[in-house]
């Protein structure tokens, strides 16, 4: 299964110089086929030059660059990368993230439930002095029942705006697919 793995740049340098070693890494321990692909949103720092460096000194890796030639923003500047992958699955992860090196063998592991059209990563952070982890996969409404059910509203709220759904579709899908809620 080939995997297309999109990061979205913006006048990010400093923070892909640190991250992308780890998602190399990642690939590595990978045992199936994956691509890098990254979009620069027209960055006025040095990211193009350094994304171009690090391609040169990585040639056993396939890493795409691709560049806006104005600033398109997130959502259009990923919707790029998308459409120039040849992927069985695409991966969206921001410059920001340092990724686990084991964490695509993870990823693609939900994607054996054919139910499963979309995935989360573990989200690690610390809140009120805890490590909280929480990991999610998304088959129909099943996610936002469990933000909802556990009183996240702002999480469902998210879930709407990504999914393009609104609240009471997804409620009715959850109704329908669970008998609960």
């Amino acid at each position: 299964m080939k995997l297309s793995i999109i990061i979205p740049n913006f006048n990010g340098e400093g923070i892909l110089k640190k991250n992308l070693p780890h998602v190399l890494k990642s690939i590595e321990e990978y045992e199936g086929n994956a691509e890098l692909i990254i979009v620069d949103d027209s960055s006025v720092d040095s990211s193009v030059g350094f994304i171009g460096e690090f391609i040169s000194k990585n040639k056993d890796f396939e890493i795409k660059l691709f560049q806006n030639e104005t600033n398109l923003g997130f959502s259009s500047t990923v919707n790029k990368g998308a459409r120039n992958a040849s992927g069985d699955i695409i991966i969206l992860l921001n410059s920001d993230v340092e990724p686990r090196p084991d964490f695509l063998k993870y990823l693609v592991k939900n994607f054996e439930n054919d139910n499963v059209f979309a995935t989360g990563f573990l989200d690690e952070s610390e809140e009120n002095g805890k490590i909280v982890r929480e990991d999610f996969s998304y088959t129909g409404g099943e996610r936002l029942e469990r933000e909802i059910l556990f009183g996240r509203q702002e999480e469902a709220v998210l879930s709407e705006s990504l999914y393009g759904r609104s609240l009471e579709a997804w409620m009715k899908s959850i109704t329908l697919s669970t008998g609960t809620i």
